[in-house]
């Protein structure tokens, strides 16, 4: 119990609660755990919502693009396990050392494996498979996660629609691949699941980062060297023994400190000022629900996000280097959004 305790209930994310109908017993039994709050998430659900012709950021085109993808996920969501076969004789080298190339040549932007620890797994369903309110046993100590880049110029148009429809057909390509990933391991003779977007059993972001991707920035999201946050993952975990990261968990907090351009840019207002990596995700989760999209302005503002070469290298190691970024990415991206703004 204590175990199942320390972990994260998917039931309590914006997601879990908005799916809530009045009148079912589900309905019932959270707000009745939670009463305080029922009436912030009825007035959630009373906005349009993401992707609704009536919200403020609505294009038919753009919207038809990320329903596209999203209906991709939905029908990948059972395939997400199965049943694995005898093992091969191969060793548990050869088969990482395939399947991260592999990933690679199909596309993937980013790989990490290793051990996971069982806080990076929900305690309790909330969202997929698996009967909603299940608890969710740690059925595996490894995972290799999935990440696919989220191309700089959709992103830069957050919070208009170019930046959902990227999001999602990051979330469709990330879960194609862990779908492939999960079954070449039930294959190879190891246990394997796929956790792709609304059908995670694990923390992808926490995974991710335990498994030498990155770290959380101001902002919450997890930043990676090379993308910054322009990222979008899936996870599959297995029994398959795997090495724990070589390089140790990058610190870009430092940087984000002089930065904070996520909390100036932020259009609820949602990032703390004084706390990194506090959120408040149900003031979030109702702007996506006002404007149709899933906003995406602190990731189009992080200068992490762009590629500045040795400059940003030397920007998260030494203090006058980041002020020199932080300068130069100020004009560069006041200049990006001008050239947008002036084309729509």
């Amino acid at each position: 119990m204590a175990e199942a305790e320390s972990r994260f209930d998917e039931r309590d994310i914006q997601f879990a609660r908005y799916r809530l109908k009045q009148g079912t017993p589900e309905y019932a039994e959270y707000y009745g755990r939670h009463p305080e709050l029922r009436a912030l998430d009825d007035r959630a659900r009373a906005l349009p919502g993401l992707l609704s012709s009536e919200s403020l950021y609505y294009h038919p085109l753009d919207t038809a693009a990320a329903v596209s993808s999203f209906q991709l996920i939905d029908r990948l969501r059972n395939s997400v396990d199965g049943a694995f076969e005898e093992k091969t004789g191969l060793t548990h080298d050869e088969i990482l050392s395939f399947l991260v190339k592999w990933m690679s040549q199909l596309g993937a932007d980013a790989t990490g494996t290793g051990p996971i620890s069982p806080s990076a797994w929900y305690s309790h369903v909330g969202r997929g498979t698996g009967g909603y309110g299940t608890k969710i046993p740690v059925e595996h100590g490894y995972a290799l996660v999935i990440g696919c880049e989220m191309k700089a110029e959709p992103v830069s148009s957050a919070p208009g629609s170019p930046e959902v429809v990227e999001a999602a057909a990051r979330y469709a390509q990330c879960a194609f691949l862990a779908v492939q990933a999960a079954e070449f391991l039930r294959l190879m003779g190891y246990s394997a699941r796929a956790h792709i977007d609304g059908n995670y059993r694990v923390i992808a972001a926490e995974a991710a980062r335990e498994t030498g991707l990155g770290s959380y920035g101001w902002s919450g999201l997890l930043l990676t060297e090379k993308y910054g946050p322009r990222i979008r993952f899936s996870v599959v975990t297995t029994d398959l023994p795997m090495p724990p990261p070589e390089r140790p968990e990058p610190d870009f907090l430092r940087f984000c400190r002089l930065c904070r351009k996520c909390v100036a840019n932020c259009p609820s207002r949602s990032i703390s000022a004084e706390e990194p990596g506090k959120v408040d995700g149900d003031r979030c989760f109702a702007y996506w629900n006002a404007v149709g999209t899933d906003c995406g302005v602190c990731m189009a503002v992080c200068p992490l996000g762009r590629n500045r070469g040795i400059l940003k290298e030397l920007a998260l190691r030494y203090r006058p280097a980041a002020k020199l970024l932080l300068r130069l990415d100020g004009v560069s991206y006041r200049n990006m959004k001008a050239q947008r703004e002036g084309t729509e």
